[in-house]
Parts: structure tokens; C-alpha cells; sequence
């Protein structure tokens, strides 16, 4: 089940006023994002992401590709080189280097996760994310738009639900299939 903390009426993404802050490093990833992501950019998941073995989660590197202790959180660390907390496809324009491919929580703007629970109903909460520039600027959010979202988030609850089953059934294999190395 999907369900909304409040209503967001009209959005606008206005990325060149906040400097693209909500393409950060450590937005969760599915294993539909790694796999759509690695085959139009022909490379290795390792590239772009690295899987949490505690939290069983795919998360996105920074710019620098680092792979610091922060990356399994939406970083907003303040060390001064914001390439370390970047979006790893955020373009020197602010655009999206893979914006056709873009992650299902990228899709989910202008919501953010604020909650998932994988128990017998799996629940995902989403949030407006109010910090944006464009939140209730710009047009209505329609139905055809809500849909969109309810469907991605819908989505990354299942593909959420699939990697926790694959683990269930054999965390050995799972883990030599997405542990970095």
C-alpha cells in the first residue's frame, strides 16, 4: 500500500534554483534501477552503487564514486566537497546524465520515502519533500501525474520485496552476487 503524509497541489522542479539538492549520493536503488542503469551504460553495477548487506539495499555513490561510510544515507554531510555528496549522474549543469533511466525514487519527486515496512501489507510512505524550491509552485499535479508516482512507488515496493525473498531464500548467493568485492 502506498499512502501520502499530505497533499502536494502543484510542483515544479526548479533544479537550477536549489543546485539540484535532491540529487544527492545514497538514494536507495532497486535491483530494476541497477539493471536498467548497468545495461544502458554498459557497465558494472559497482560503478554507480554498493549494496548494504545489513539493510539489504542497493545504494547510489557519489560523484567521486566514493564509497564512504555515509553512503547508505541521504548524505547532506558538510565537508565542503559537494562532488562527495552529488549524484553520481548529476551532469556540471545540473541535468541528468541518465535521465531516461532514472531511478524509481528519483520518479517518486516531488515525494520522498519516508517510510517503507516489507510486513505482511507492505507499506511505503511517501512525504513532500517541501524543502524544494518548486514545491506548490508550477502546475497542478493531476491524476494522470499521481498515478505515475503511485505506480513507481509501487514498483520500488516490490522490487524492494523481491531482493528481501531472494536473500530469504539463499543469502550466500545473494551476497556473492552484490557484495562489492
Amino acid at each position: 500500500m502506498i499512502t501520502f503524509t499530505q497533499e502536494v497541489d502543484r510542483w515544479n522542479c526548479c533544479y537550477t534554483k536549489c543546485g539540484a539538492a535532491c540529487c544527492k549520493k545514497g538514494h536507495p536503488l532497486t535491483l530494476f534501477d541497477i539493471n536498467v542503469i548497468s545495461k544502458k551504460l554498459g557497465v558494472n553495477w559497482h560503478k554507480f552503487a554498493e549494496f548494504d548487506t545489513k539493510k539489504l539495499r542497493f545504494y547510489l555513490k557519489g560523484k567521486s564514486g566514493d564509497s564512504g561510510s555515509n553512503s547508505n544515507s541521504n548524505s547532506n554531510t558538510q565537508d565542503g566537497d559537494k562532488g562527495d555528496v552529488m549524484c553520481t549522474f548529476l551532469k556540471d549543469d545540473l541535468t541528468c546524465s541518465i535521465y531516461d533511466v532514472k531511478p524509481l525514487v528519483c520518479r517518486l519527486l516531488p515525494f520522498e520515502i519516508k517510510g517503507v515496512s516489507l510486513a505482511d501489507e507492505p507499506l511505503l510512505q511517501l512525504k513532500p519533500l517541501d524543502v524544494c524550491p518548486g514545491y506548490g509552485r508550477g502546475p497542478k499535479l493531476d491524476n494522470a501525474a499521481m498515478w505515475q508516482i503511485e505506480r513507481d512507488a509501487t514498483l520500488y515496493l516490490h522490487e524492494n520485496q523481491k531482493l528481501c525473498r531472494k536473500f530469504k531464500e539463499d543469502p550466500e548467493k545473494v551476497l556473492k552476487e552484490y557484495a562489492s568485492d
